[in-house]
């Protein structure tokens, strides 16, 4: 039996130097389009920063122009509203940096980069609910 050969130790620095490129270029960001919901929904996730709204209450209430956390699945009591200076910047997949206590949703995880009057604040969900998350926060900033 043999050990790996030449060609396989190539193939895994290639696809280890295309990897550590594109991290490096800073293309991490997840294109996706905002969806606006129609009536407010209950989906998990949270909100992270230093700012009052934030906290590990486990789900987002998420419709037309509306996005609060709140710990009952259902979206119905104990809602901390966030306000609407809270500006998306970028959607990207979760940093080890990121503050503990990110959830990760079985790999499932993405990022909404936001700024609040100059306060970095992370909103965090799963993936398929990324775009709704960002259409309740209305349109992104340009940077």
């Amino acid at each position: 039996m043999r050990g790996p050969g030449r060609g396989d130790c190539l193939a895994v620095c290639a696809l280890a130097a295309l990897f550590l490129h594109r991290r490096h270029r800073g293309d991490d960001t997840i294109a996706l389009r905002p969806s606006v919901l129609s009536e407010e929904a209950c989906l998990p996730g949270l909100i992270m920063g230093e700012v009052p709204y934030a906290g590990d209450a486990g789900y987002l209430t998420t419709g037309p122009g509306v996005l609060a956390t709140t710990p009952d699945p259902t979206g119905a009591f104990h809602r901390k509203a966030a306000p609407r200076t809270l500006t998306p910047l970028r959607v990207r997949p979760p940093y080890l940096t990121d503050p503990a206590g990110r959830p990760d949703y079985d790999g499932r995880a993405v990022v909404v980069a936001c700024e609040d009057n100059g306060v970095p604040v992370l909103v965090v969900t799963r993936r398929r609910d990324a775009p709704a998350v960002v259409g309740a926060l209305g349109p992104a900033r340009a940077e």
